[in-house]
């Protein structure tokens, strides 16, 4: 119920995959993903290893979105 980093977690996962040999595969991070500045911590950090950073939903608020109006209306991002 209270909203912890989920820096420890991730390090876990990076130790798993080290010692099944998948060194070089490169954990995800999605949800809460605001801005790349909040995750500096992750980036280029040996004890984490590889990681990306998925952006859902957020893009699609701005104007500059390449998505119709028509399919932003049915997500009913717009009015």
């Amino acid at each position: 119920s209270k909203p912890q980093s989920p820096y420890e977690k991730v390090v876990e996962i990076r130790k798993v995959l080290n010692a099944n040999g998948l060194n070089n595969i490169p954990i995800i991070i999605a949800g809460g993903v605001w801005s790349l500045a909040d995750w500096q911590d992750y980036i280029d950090n040996p004890e984490v290893g590889e990681v990306g950073f998925q952006f859902g939903t957020r893009p699609l608020l701005t104007q500059e979105s390449p998505i119709s109006n028509v399919w932003k209306k049915l997500l009913k991002l717009v009015e």
